[in-house]
């Protein structure tokens, strides 16, 4: 995975197992993440994990099942570029 620095990754189901090595894999690679998860604890400590790396990450709390909701999420990444 080359050539992501600035890149903006999306990852929802952030905060546990496979989306949790997801976001560290891409902060490695120096990608903008926003990690989007329904759980705001998990989606807190995970941020804690990561930024003393230096990484780039945005913690939305959505239920993908509420359309709202993501529409807020997409606005969110909208302002990351």
């Amino acid at each position: 995975m080359r050539g992501l620095n600035d890149k903006v990754v999306v990852i929802t189901g952030a905060a546990g197992g496979i989306g949790k090595a997801l976001c560290q894999r891409f902060c490695e690679e120096e990608a903008r993440v926003v990690a989007v998860d329904v759980n705001a604890d998990a989606l807190e400590q995970l941020g804690a994990a990561l930024k003393p790396s230096g990484a780039s990450v945005t913690a939305v709390k959505v239920d993908i099942t509420d359309h709202g909701a993501v529409k807020q999420a997409i606005d969110t990444v909208a302002q990351h570029g």
